[in-house]
């Protein structure tokens, strides 16, 4: 009996020892389930923000769409004023051209008059 009294004993020791180790593994299983709900946060807020730059993003590509167009047509302006402006100074050169004749013209007229 005494042999079996021993023998529960060290069921006994080993079952509190194994009632040990468990509470230890519950223990670290909880502290795994914690770091999972904290990284599952932050995956959470990392997915909110690339949701906000993605936004941004669309904003500024439809800002800059709206620059290059804007652009496109500053530089399509300055191009019909510039030809304006060389067609002007081209009527003015022909007038001055004209001018210049005549003048020439006239004082031809004076000396003969003369």
């Amino acid at each position: 009996m005494e042999q079996n009294n021993e023998v529960l004993s060290q069921i006994l020791k080993e079952v509190q020892s194994l009632g040990v180790e468990v509470g230890s593994i519950k223990e670290d299983v909880g502290s795994l389930q914690r770091e999972v709900d904290s990284i599952k946060n932050d995956v959470g807020s990392l997915h909110g923000e690339v949701g906000s730059l993605k936004e941004e993003v669309a904003s500024m590509k439809e800002e800059n769409e709206k620059r290059f167009n804007q652009l496109e047509q500053s530089v399509r302006e300055i191009n019909d004023t510039t030809r304006n402006i060389e067609r002007k100074q081209e009527n003015q050169e022909e007038v001055i051209d004209l001018l210049s004749r005549r003048s020439i013209d006239l004082e031809v007229g004076l000396k003969k008059v003369r």
